[in-house]
């Protein structure tokens, strides 16, 4: 559920978290209660008014990858915790340094680092030294955000033309007998109307596509890579990163899945899938 209200009775028996990783790289998400204010977790500006707000105020925890709205630094994202809900990450039976303040060498006897809003949440979950390094160049990127950008609004809006733009210019590609040169994946209409900025229901600024010979068969991925790269073109190849759209699209079997693990074949590895090319 990503919307409405979640209430803290003590019956509840789930719990909700919310992947935003590569929602708020361009998309306002609200995680406060309505009470008029900004609430918003992606960076403000005053361009922001005509972006669409996720409202994930039902959600327990969000996690969200700074990576994925910076590009630097790498491995550093966050957890965001509902104070009603911190408690269930408490219940572990494992701990490490970070979060405790004395253990015993020859008994079973620890002090955890209090949960409390003295001490706050986040210290007492920490397991290990934090990347403190990484972590202090996050500023950077929220500077940028605010000062490059003027605000999500407009990456979302940028984020929106160009992924239409280049939609648009691969769909209408053809071979010398006319057969499309593309296949393209998603929520995108099945005609095209030249010169339209406005967003498509359903469909992220994401653009994933075959690449189809004259007979309609496809080119495998790898090959599409190299020959991209060649002419200085970086596009993300692979299919395991999302197993299910993967196997949806290219009518893959999980027979067909399993023997390709079984030879050893890996996302990112320069090889097609399989001997299809698919």
């Amino acid at each position: 559920s990503s919307s409405g209200s979640s209430s803290s009775s003590s019956d509840e028996r789930w719990a909700v978290l919310l992947d935003a990783s590569a929602l708020v790289a361009n998309t306002r998400l609200h995680l406060g209660h309505d009470d008029g204010g900004d609430g918003g977790s992606s960076g403000g500006g005053d361009d922001d008014n005509d972006v669409p707000v996720v409202d994930g105020s039902a959600a327990h925890f969000v996690c969200c990858s700074f990576y994925k709205m910076f590009g630097y630094p790498t491995g550093v994202g966050a957890l965001i915790v509902r104070r009603d809900a911190a408690h269930l990450l408490r219940s572990r039976a494992y701990w490490g340094g970070g979060a405790v303040l004395a253990s015993s060498a020859d008994e079973r006897w620890r002090s955890l680092w209090p949960d409390n809003a003295a001490h706050g949440t986040a210290r007492a979950l920490e397991l290990g030294t934090p990347p403190f390094a990484a972590i202090a160049a996050l500023r950077y990127g929220f500077d940028m955000l605010r000062t490059c950008f003027k605000g999500i609004g407009n990456i979302a809006k940028h984020d929106r033309v160009v992924a239409r733009l280049l939609y648009e210019r691969l769909a209408v590609l053809r071979h010398g007998n006319g057969a499309p040169v593309v296949r393209i994946y998603g929520n995108w209409p099945t005609s095209v109307t030249a010169g339209t900025n406005t967003a498509v229901i359903g469909q992220g600024p994401v653009v994933t596509f075959s690449v189809l010979r004259a007979d309609g068969s496809l080119h495998g991925h790898a090959l599409v890579e190299r020959l991209t790269r060649v002419h200085n073109v970086s596009v993300r190849i692979g299919c395991f990163c999302n197993p299910g759209a993967c196997r949806r699209h290219l009518a893959l079997s999980v027979d067909e899945q399993r023997a390709a693990r079984d030879e050893g074949r890996t996302c990112g590895d320069g090889h097609d899938f399989t001997s299809a090319g698919r």
